[in-house]
């Protein structure tokens, strides 16, 4: 009796996986909208100078109850509060706020930034959010260590200050 049972119990196991397989064999492949790279690179909204959109900073904090997640590049700034980014609210800001980001980006050594210690531990018990702060050139992204939300590296506190003192100036527009 129990090997018949055992028997019946391979077959329904092994049909309900060939029946799985099926299902996800019939799926169509997503449909992808895109623009030819020539649209990509002259599109003129994403241009700030010399500097394309792909030139940027990106701040994100975040603990259990809390994430915050700013995205600033040219003259855009995307901000949003949703762990899976699907509620992005983006804005603009002055051209002179982007030259002094971008002097404070060009002053951080990009080589030691992985390197950089966070000055307190309060995150690793719940005391403070993590954050970090990301590089984007092109396709090249650097990205910090983690560190306490509000007391970021020394290296790096300056550029974090403007990130969300830029942030909080176009939330109150």
């Amino acid at each position: 009796m129990k090997i018949l049972f055992s028997f019946l119990v391979l077959i329904l196991f092994t049909e309900s996986c060939n029946s799985t397989k099926e299902a996800v064999s019939e799926q169509k492949e997503p449909v992808v909208a895109s623009k030819s790279s020539k649209e990509m690179t002259k599109d003129k909204s994403d241009i700030v100078g010399d500097h394309y959109a792909t030139s940027g900073v990106t701040y994100t904090a975040m603990s259990r109850g809390f994430y915050e997640y700013v995205q600033i590049s040219g003259t855009k700034v995307s901000v949003s509060t949703d762990r899976n980014l699907q509620d992005i609210d983006t804005y603009t800001y002055n051209e002179s706020d982007w030259k002094q980001l971008k002097a404070l980006m060009d002053a951080v050594d990009l080589q030691t930034l992985n390197k950089l210690k966070a000055p307190t531990e309060k995150r690793l018990h719940d005391g403070a959010a993590h954050a970090t702060l990301a590089f984007r050139q092109g396709d090249m992204e650097v990205m910090s260590p983690t560190f306490d939300h509000g007391h970021p590296p020394k290296e790096i506190e300056a550029l974090v200050n403007k990130v969300l003192s830029i942030k909080e100036n176009v939330l109150k527009q």
